[in-house]
């Protein structure tokens, strides 16, 4: 890209038009791809100058949109954190015209049973757990429930559910098989869950373990000499504990050994004081 391709007008106090939108496109792109460079390679040896410099003072004074150099940068970082899973975010990960872009059948396969290149955050498959209890409805995930005052005397801010786009279309027979299915995870003889949560001695929920739990176990491969990080994820089968969870042992090994002893703590905790609360 050569300098006369992005020519800054002066600050406004020189009487000039403030920046076009077409060179504040280019120059959010650029900047954003900066961004990029710099969270992905971060350890690498600064590159020699380009054929223009920046002002990014003048910028923003001519009225550049820092806002827009963020979202855009983040909306992009989190497409690649997301990995592959559709022909889009391969192509994208891999380049439109280069052999590992293609999107194969044995591409849908493996995306289907999560053996993939997927990417997802402890947080992102608790909200897919809870969306997956709801039946396809997906609320806004949040860090808080509300916040007081030091005295607790006031209330400063309350979060109320919010649901998020549009619910997805899951057919009852659907449900009801995965509903099942995460059920005898727990329940059923070589299920990888049968020593918690009440386990088959407790199909209903209502013995050893407070609460009916549905549940998967998982292995995540991280590459290298590392070990996977263990992963579990799930949720309460009964409308009256909504509970969702995620357990994550980061290079833990096996989803069952590392991450159900803590999940199983956790909720019977938790569901316990709901009893006594609710």
């Amino acid at each position: 890209m050569r300098d006369d391709q992005l020519q800054p007008n002066r600050a406004n106090s020189e009487g000039q038009e403030p920046l076009s939108p077409e060179n504040q496109q280019m120059l959010v792109t650029v900047l954003s791809n900066a961004l990029l460079q710099a969270v992905e390679k971060p350890q690498q040896k600064a590159e020699e100058p380009k054929e223009f410099e920046i002002d990014l003072i003048e910028l923003f004074k001519n009225g550049l949109d820092a806002n827009l150099i963020y979202v855009d940068a983040t909306d992009r970082f989190l497409d690649l954190l997301a990995g592959v899973s559709d022909p889009e975010s391969k192509r994208r990960q891999y380049g439109e015209n280069s052999l590992d872009g293609q999107w194969f059948p044995g591409d849908s396969i493996l995306s289907a049973i999560g053996q993939s290149e997927n990417r997802f955050t402890p947080l992102q498959l608790c909200v897919y757990a809870c969306t997956l209890a709801n039946q396809g409805t997906r609320y806004r995930a949040t860090f808080l429930n509300r916040v007081v005052s030091s005295d607790y005397r006031e209330l400063i801010k309350e979060n109320q559910p919010e649901i998020m786009g549009t619910p997805m279309e899951i057919s009852w027979e659907t449900y009801d098989m995965y509903m099942k299915g995460m059920r005898k995870v727990v329940t059923e003889l070589g299920g990888t869950a049968r020593k918690y949560f009440g386990g088959r001695e407790d199909p209903d929920g209502i013995g050893s373990f407070p609460v009916a739990v549905c549940a998967k176990t998982g292995t995540a491969e991280v590459g290298g000499e590392k070990r996977p990080n263990a992963m579990l994820a799930g949720f309460v089968a009964d409308s009256n504990y909504p509970l969702a969870f995620i357990v994550c042992v980061e290079e833990g090994g096996y989803g069952a050994a590392a991450c159900l002893p803590i999940a199983s703590s956790v909720l019977k905790t938790c569901a316990e004081a709901m009893k006594v609360n609710g």
